[in-house]
This record gives structure tokens, sequence and C-alpha cells, in this order.
């Protein structure tokens, strides 16, 4: 399992690097596939 720590790394990272609604809807997705949401 990922840690939060490296998941709020990687969520800011892509964040900076793509803009917010590419990385919400990828955000999206992986809570779905979780189960999360």
């Amino acid at each position: 399992m990922i840690s939060l720590a490296g998941l709020v790394a990687l969520f800011a990272l892509s964040f900076i690097k793509m803009g917010i609604a590419p990385v919400f809807n990828i955000l999206v997705n992986l809570l779905s596939q979780l189960g999360l949401l």
C-alpha cells in the first residue's frame, strides 16, 4: 500500500506539472479503483 505521504507528494508534483483538472480526474479514478468513492 502506498503511504499517504508518498501519495500526497506525487499528487503535489503532478498538480504543479499539469494543473488541477487532469490531476483531479486521475485522483477520482484512483479513488474509484480503490473503492473509496
